[in-house]
């Protein structure tokens, strides 16, 4: 993402990590969007699988339920992309949480 919607981009650390399960299978999160997310490099989304049934889990348990598809993979990450968008409330939600808690950081 770049330009004006660059700021609905929330990076995690290590952490700090909000949750993709995919199955039984969790994956920490590293970068989230409203179109999609940066995990660890994983065999459960790879070139030519099928869009597969992801939740994102908040701090607070809940969840955004979602289907994902493989993007590509970096040196140790992939990138996954939603079909149906995270609403921007939830990012925004999720911003606020993290300036709360990182609040005394500079």
């Amino acid at each position: 993402m770049s330009g004006q919607r660059e700021h609905y981009r929330i990076q995690y650390a290590d952490r700090e990590p909000l949750w993709l399960t995919v199955g039984n299978a969790k994956h920490a999160i590293h970068d989230l969007s409203e179109s999609g997310v940066c995990v660890d490099k994983t065999p459960d989304f790879e070139e030519g699988l099928p869009p597969q049934e992801v939740a994102i889990v908040f701090r607070d348990s809940s969840r955004f339920l979602t289907t994902a598809v493989f993007v590509r993979n970096d040196d140790s990450r992939t990138v996954i992309r939603f079909l149906k968008l995270l609403p921007l409330a939830l990012i925004l939600a999720e911003q606020r949480r993290l300036r709360l808690l990182f609040r005394h950081v500079d």
